[in-house]
Parts: C-alpha cells; sequence; structure tokens
C-alpha cells in the first residue's frame, strides 16, 4: 500500500508531469520528489530503472486498479 504523499505524486507522474513540476506544485526539493517516486516504484513491483513510457503505463494501471478497489471498501 502507498501512502497519501506516494499515490499524490504517483498520479501525477500518471499525469505526464515532471519531477520539476511535481516538486514546485508541491513545494519541495526535486531529489525529495524522486527519492518518492523510486520508493513507490519499488513498492508496486515496478523496476525504477526501467523505461519511461513503461513506467508510467504501470503507474496509471496500479492507480486505476487502486481506485477501484477503495471504491469498493
Amino acid at each position: 500500500m502507498l501512502s497519501r504523499t506516494q499515490i499524490e505524486v504517483m498520479s501525477l507522474v500518471a499525469q505526464g508531469r515532471s519531477s520539476s513540476d511535481i516538486a514546485q506544485a508541491r513545494g519541495t526539493h526535486v531529489r525529495t520528489v524522486q527519492y518518492v517516486i523510486t520508493r513507490s516504484l519499488e513498492r508496486m513491483g515496478i523496476d525504477p530503472q526501467s523505461e519511461v513510457t513503461e513506467r508510467r503505463q504501470a503507474v496509471v494501471a496500479f492507480l486505476r486498479d487502486a481506485g477501484s478497489s477503495q471504491a469498493k471498501a
């Protein structure tokens, strides 16, 4: 399960936002956002070193599945 911060950041990643855009929007450093993204991907079982498009597709699928499971709860 991802934390609220991880879900928020990964939702922005799924929208195609860059780490610098996310950092600016959240009022934090780019390296902090990159850390959150890396840890989130690891928690989701996604290789942080995989291609950006592949990562984005996996994140979108994960968040879609997470949203539908929360709606059922």
